[in-house]
């Protein structure tokens, strides 16, 4: 958020994928002969009621899904699986023994499309915006603001608070909000800004859709 916050990009768009998790491992083993498991700590955790039923698997912590894909690949290790999708299976000729194990199959992952503001233009229709502001520290200020966009009908999808470095108490918040019309929007914009400072949108854009 501070990244894209400071940085000359806007969101144009958002895209939802469903996080599918995989066993795979150099070709012609077999889930019992695997003694460990790499993958990064989130994929493990995602994975962690499939693999009760394997005591005798190791888990081991890895920087990244297809980084441990990867690895087994050119270091041709055996008894060794990694957890990752099935293009990181394609890309490093492994074989998947063991598809969709994720303990929530509905899990999703958010994507931001961005793009340099030069690049912008108006031509779509918006439904959909991110927006981030600080407010003074005190009773209150956050509400009044939360208050307008309720009184607007706005549908505030996503609230997140960042901490103000250097000052004691003191947050930048980020809200992602819906919207049927883009004419009580941008009033409701309008109307907030004076209850905050650094007020920034950080893109209008479409709602994603969730991809299966």
């Amino acid at each position: 958020y501070a990244m894209l916050r400071n940085s000359e990009m806007l969101i144009i768009g958002v895209i939802y994928l469903r996080i599918e998790q995989n066993v795979m491992l150099l070709p012609g083993q077999s889930m019992h002969g695997i003694k460990e498991v790499q993958s990064h700590p989130m994929a493990i955790l995602q994975c962690h009621d499939f693999f009760e039923k394997y005591p005798q698997i190791k888990l081991i912590e890895s920087e990244d899904t297809a980084a441990s894909a990867k690895n087994i690949s050119e270091k041709k290790i055996m008894n060794t699986a990694a957890i990752a999708s099935e293009l990181a299976a394609e890309m490093y000729g492994l074989e998947i023994i063991a598809r969709s194990i994720e303990t929530n199959k509905k899990n999703f992952t958010r994507f931001l499309v961005l793009t340099h503001k030069n690049n912008i233009n108006n031509s779509g229709i918006a439904d959909k915006a991110s927006i981030c502001f600080n407010v003074t520290h005190e009773k209150g200020a956050l509400a009044r603001v939360l208050n307008v966009l309720a009184d607007f009908g706005i549908n505030m999808s996503k609230i997140q608070s960042l901490p103000l470095i250097g000052k004691e108490w003191e947050y930048f918040i980020h809200i992602d909000f819906e919207f049927d019309n883009l004419s009580v929007y941008k009033e409701a914009i309008q109307t907030i800004i004076p209850l905050t400072n650094d007020f920034k949108i950080l893109g209008e854009y479409k709602k994603g859709e969730k991809n299966l």
